[in-house]
């Protein structure tokens, strides 16, 4: 999909240190999910604090524009 809609995604560091596959972070909000499914981390997976940074950017970028209908 990061190929088909590169707009939609970006690169980042693979947080899985057992996999040296490309890793992206698709830009979309998901807000009509509980959250319960976002909320335990992946063992051993580890952001990098630039990564950490871009996504803090997103968020913050994405609760502040409103959706378009």
């Amino acid at each position: 999909m990061a190929v088909k809609k590169p707009r939609k995604y970006i690169k980042i560091k693979n947080p899985n240190p057992s996999d040296i596959l490309d890793s992206y972070l698709c830009l979309d909000l998901v807000v009509d999910k509980p959250i319960y499914l976002f909320e335990e981390p992946l063992l051993n997976w580890k952001l990098s604090e630039k990564d950490k940074k871009i996504i803090e950017r997103i968020v913050k970028n994405k609760i502040k524009t409103p959706r378009r209908s």
